[in-house]
């Protein structure tokens, strides 16, 4: 029986990361029918492509949800930035490219607990399909894949000091940090394609866009997924100030990211079912994990000043953008073209740890945080340090009409 317009093989939510690649994916089959919604729209500003430029992008709410988290007593009451990409790509399209793979141990942890798919070993060979590494192809890195990674190249002073203190202080250096063993400090690889960043959307969605099996629908917001019983038959959307409905006949994938997708479940009626009365939503099904367990690695930034000007902060002022940008335009190199933090590791903060328990990366330039949601350079060094594994979780909670 033919499908109407509004019907769908999948119907997935979220053109970010996870949602590109399962786009791209399903699509091959010239069979199967696929509709993607994202709730942000196009990845074409330059801003985006250009990876020094990170920050001009970063907390522009045309493409970051921006959400705060709750008030942290342990923080001096602060809200914590959560970003999450609002765009074709998702946080890919936002975040500072670094290509980086969880130490080895960390998945062979998780599979030591249950998780038997989720060991190192079952995992590597879904990594190296995901990347064409200018390392080439080997055991570790894959040679033919549609992300597009690269060595870090930006010469720095800063960097060779970093790196000489840290190998002075008794820490390894590592040629390739998503290698077999990665404790130590080394130059970090990037997810970048000649100076442009090679996000999900680039490096999966884009190129499956002209199939005509797959519909992408932009500036679309899913309110709701439709339920017959216990199972998903469709969603409500609304685009163009209007509202839409879609359905479909296989599966329905919400792949909002860890914020959006249990907000999309808890609003569709399935989540804590005390929680959902109390804020007036039909409880579907009972799901009190729903929102819950949720974890992210804590990231503390600190910034030092050197008192000799041999930093990247020149990138800073009105010449050196224009600098900057003009090599980027004419030959897609140059500063413009670094992701800026081509430098970090993992190490093991206490002795007796099995594991990796930091993961740091460095920046050769001071970057402060302006009141207006900016950044101020200057000349100095800024060291992003990251708690690698944590004992407790924070939850997702339903506050207010969305």
């Amino acid at each position: 029986m033919p499908m109407r317009a509004d019907e769908y093989d999948y119907i997935i939510v979220g053109a970010g990361s996870a949602g590109s690649v399962l786009a791209a994916r399903l699509t091959e089959d010239p069979g199967c029918k696929v509709l993607l919604l994202e709730a942000g729209h196009h990845d074409r500003s330059l801003m985006m492509m250009i990876p020094a430029a990170v920050y001009k992008v970063f907390h522009n709410p045309r493409f970051n949800w921006n959400y705060d988290s709750e008030p942290q007593p342990e923080l001096m009451n602060r809200r914590i930035p959560v970003p999450r990409g609002r765009t074709l790509g998702g946080s890919s399209s936002i975040n500072s490219m670094v290509w980086l793979r969880a130490h080895p141990a960390d998945y062979d942890a998780w599979a030591a607990q249950g998780l038997s798919d989720w060991s190192f070993a079952h995992c590597l060979p879904y990594f190296k399909r995901s990347e064409t590494s200018d390392r080439g192809a080997s055991d570790y890195h894959g040679g033919d894949g549609p992300i597009h990674v690269s060595r870090a190249s930006l010469k720095s002073p800063i960097f060779d000091a970093f790196e000489a203190s840290s190998v002075a202080t008794g820490h390894r250096l590592v040629d390739d940090l998503n290698g077999p063993d990665a404790v130590g400090i080394g130059r970090l690889d990037s997810n970048k394609r000649n100076g442009r960043r090679c996000s999900a959307s680039v490096g999966y969605l884009r190129p499956a866009l002209g199939r005509t099996n797959l519909t992408l629908r932009t500036g679309a917001l899913t309110q709701r997924v439709i339920l017959q019983g216990a199972k998903a038959v469709g969603v409500e959307y609304r685009a163009g100030g209007q509202s839409h409905t879609a359905m479909a006949s296989r599966e329905i994938t919400p792949s909002g990211g860890a914020i959006n997708t249990p907000r999309l479940l808890m609003l569709s009626g399935i989540g804590p079912a005390d929680e959902l009365r109390q804020q007036g939503i039909r409880v579907a099904l009972d799901q009190p994990n729903v929102g819950g367990n949720l974890q992210d690695h804590l990231d503390m930034g600190m910034s030092y000043s050197c008192s000799e000007p041999i930093s990247h902060a020149w990138m800073g002022s009105t010449l050196g953008k224009a600098r900057v940008g003009t090599e980027w335009l004419l030959n897609r190199s140059g500063p413009g073209a670094s992701n800026i933090w081509e430098i970090g590791g993992f190490a093991k903060a206490m002795q007796d740890s099995g594991l990796p328990t930091v993961h740091y990366h460095v920046a050769p330039m001071k970057i402060d945080a302006r009141p207006d949601g900016g950044f101020s350079l200057s000349h100095g060094f800024t060291l992003h340090l990251s708690r690698e594994w944590t004992k407790h979780g924070g939850h997702l909670r339903r506050c207010g009409p969305c």
